[in-house]
């Protein structure tokens, strides 16, 4: 590949350490402005919720007399209410594994109170007494006979430390793709996977059972012994970092469908097997200044027939079906095994009216991901003012599908528009975005704005961090008649996107 060269144009230039300085001061402002606050605006009947304070024999309806739990919420909420978390408090799943069930439309989930964002944990801490040690080794599991934790309600990652490493999760594979029914005694291999503190591959071994995993802190979820094993070289997992949390398969929340007019503002989500916010059909749904980490991981066992494995999933913010009106804005996000913000279906259907905007974003496989079939409406849809950085790193390596199947390229990126053709009424837009750094490639678009293109996604002013092994972007149109196009991160593939007209006015710095 040939070389990055300094005297490259305007456009494509060396990241010198006073750029590098002026895009860290950049980010530490917008993480600044997601950190805040969202303004409140309560209506209808007002509830209120501490895990400090509460009880959840008080009415609820008064900051001085709040509810324990969200649960209690849940027969008394209505079309239109307002429940108010403290901020400060801290709240754990409940044994039917969800926080609240049956959120009616047009209600608001925020917060009241000084302090820090109020805490949803979607996962279980397994102390050190609950570890039990198979002899002479280093394997520890946990018995989850009690939590019924079998194949729908999964595993999807541990999180030690708050996050200062994390399980692998071990597969097994399949003979039979079809029926997943037959297991090859084999486990599924993985490259270039970290756990927080090393970084490798991780060859397929022959595998029975918990007992034979190989690797720190690599875990297995042994479904019908509703056990979880885990190789831990330290000792005791929750001596050697202190917590140890298991996130589990479960939404948080339930919603009508249609979801209409709902409301989250100034939450903090944490450890969540499956996806966090998942409405279906919504309608002018908004996201403001929440925070996700440690998303996803868990199986879907009935998904994925051309694959000799379970595929994982999980996505922080996820619309499924027909979406009119959905605005995320500045919330922050790391650690996302899939999706950072997505609306798909696999029907015709309208998606409209999406913002995403002044989030930041890190640690992810997706960024900003919007697909449905063929012959569909994405119309004004606008993603600006993002950071995204380190896409493709952290929780996120663990992923066996790195690249496309029969293909070369990677396929993680800060921006994912496939499927389609899709009618965009010239109103879909990604501009002003700071993408630092990926794995693989930066965008991917089944349909760019381009100078024989006209109605497509504008990509523009966007600013770019690479380096020469990476790309920038995997592009299909018009202007290619091969069924797609990859654009390294040299001088030559920059200047072959914006000779298509495609980012005129992007920025783009290499690593020197």
């Amino acid at each position: 590949m040939k070389q990055n060269k300094t005297e490259a144009g305007a456009a494509f230039r060396p990241l010198t350490p006073k750029i590098r300085a002026e895009l860290d001061a950049r980010y530490r402002q917008k993480l600044a402005a997601v950190q805040g606050f969202a303004p409140v605006n309560p209506a209808g009947t007002v509830y209120y919720v501490s895990s400090v304070r509460g009880n959840d024999d008080f009415s609820g309806t008064s900051p001085d007399r709040p509810l324990q739990t969200p649960s209690a919420c849940a027969s008394k909420i209505r079309e239109g209410d307002t429940i108010l978390f403290e901020c400060g408090s801290i709240f754990r799943r409940t044994e039917n594994d969800r926080f609240l069930s049956g959120l009616k439309n047009g209600m608001t989930l925020a917060t009241y109170g000084k302090g820090s964002k109020p805490v949803f944990y979607g996962s279980i801490q397994v102390p050190a007494e609950d570890w039990i040690r198979l002899e002479n080794s280093d394997i520890y599991y946990f018995d989850g006979s009690a939590l019924d934790l079998n194949i729908y309600a999964d595993i999807g990652s541990i999180v030690f430390d708050h996050g200062r490493a994390w399980g692998i999760k071990t597969l097994m594979t399949f003979n039979d793709p079809n029926t997943k029914q037959s297991p090859a005694g084999k486990t599924l291999a993985l490259t270039g996977v970290s756990n927080g503190l090393t970084t490798a591959d991780i060859p397929s071994y022959p595998f029975n059972g918990g007992a034979d995993l190989q690797g720190d802190l690599s875990f297995y979820h042994d479904y019908a012994q509703k056990r979880v094993y885990l190789c831990c070289k330290g000792g005791n997992p929750a001596e050697r970092f202190g917590s140890v949390e298991l996130s589990l398969s479960s939404f948080p929340f339930t919603m009508e469908n249609p979801a209409v007019n709902m409301t989250f503002l100034n939450l903090d989500f944490r450890n969540f097997g499956s996806h966090v916010i998942r409405p279906m059909n919504c309608k002018n749904m908004t996201v403001k200044n929440c925070e996700f980490r440690f998303v996803g991981g868990v199986v879907m066992p009935n998904y994925g027939e051309w694959r000799n494995y379970y595929t994982r999933l999980g996505n922080a913010v996820e619309n499924w079906n027909a979406c009119d009106g959905l605005t995320v804005e500045n919330c922050y996000f790391d650690q996302i095994y899939d999706t950072v913000v997505t609306t798909q279906s696999n029907s015709d259907v309208l998606s409209r009216n999406i913002v995403c905007k002044n989030n930041v974003a890190e640690r992810f496989w997706w960024g900003i991901e919007l697909w449905t079939v063929k012959n569909a409406e994405f119309s004004n849809v606008e993603i600006s003012g993002n950071y995204f950085g380190k896409i493709g790193e952290g929780f996120s390596t663990q992923r066996p599908d790195k690249v496309d199947p029969g293909t070369d390229f990677a396929v993680n990126a800060y921006v994912s528009v496939s499927g389609g053709p899709y009618e965009m009424k010239h109103s879909f837009a990604v501009t002003d975005n700071l993408v630092d750094g990926t794995t693989g490639k930066m965008f991917f678009c089944n349909q760019p704005k381009t100078n024989k293109t006209d109605d497509g996604v504008l990509f523009d002013r966007n600013v770019y961090v690479g380096s020469a092994d990476r790309d920038l972007a995997r592009l299909f149109g018009k202007f290619d008649k091969d069924g797609g196009k990859t654009f390294a991160y040299t001088q030559e593939g920059v200047e072959a996107v914006q000779s298509l007209g495609i980012e005129p006015n992007g920025t783009f710095y290499f690593l020197p």
